[in-house]
């Protein structure tokens, strides 16, 4: 015997359907640099300015509603963070490998691009988690002069909460 379904059971599926939503949007970051990978089928460090165009682009279609928007604004923040970080890095590790006088340079280079690939994975899937779980991550090493020049609500919808 079967139970009718509960309106229960459809907010549970609606949130499901959010919370999926959610965590798509940090991953958009990472689906552009492994298809960017697969085109040019070598590691490039122009290919990291590639980054905040996952949150920018491929999550725009996905994320609907306010606590989506926010998800993508502070993914989008992240990725443009790390997107400098890692091209930084990359030339410096370029500029090390052709010049003898960078020559030095060259282990500081290259475990600040190492530790700054590894960061935006492992950033990525811990803001990934907590989207599942309901929770708003906020990612380190993103000025706040940045969130605010993304936020696209006014500060008076911000203040009031309603338009």
């Amino acid at each position: 015997m079967t139970t009718p379904a509960s309106s229960d059971n459809a907010q549970d599926t609606d949130l499901h359907d959010e919370r999926w939503r959610h965590v798509a949007v940090h991953f958009c970051g990472l689906v552009v640099i492994i298809v960017g990978l697969v085109a040019l089928q070598r590691l490039h460090g122009l290919l990291a300015l590639t980054l905040p165009f996952g949150p920018a682009v491929l999550a725009l279609p996905i994320a609907k509603g306010p606590l989506a928007r926010r998800h993508r604004q502070q993914a989008l923040a992240y990725s443009i963070v790390a997107a400098v970080v890692i091209c930084v890095s990359w030339f410096g590790v370029r500029l090390a490998l052709a010049t003898a006088w960078f020559a030095v340079t060259f282990p500081a280079f290259m475990l600040l691009l190492l530790f700054s690939l590894t960061n935006y994975a492992v950033m990525s899937m811990v803001a990934a988690t907590k989207a599942n779980r309901g929770e708003l991550f906020e990612y380190p090493w993103v000025p706040e002069k940045l969130l605010d020049r993304l936020n696209t609500e006014p500060k008076e919808v911000q203040l009031d909460g309603y338009r």
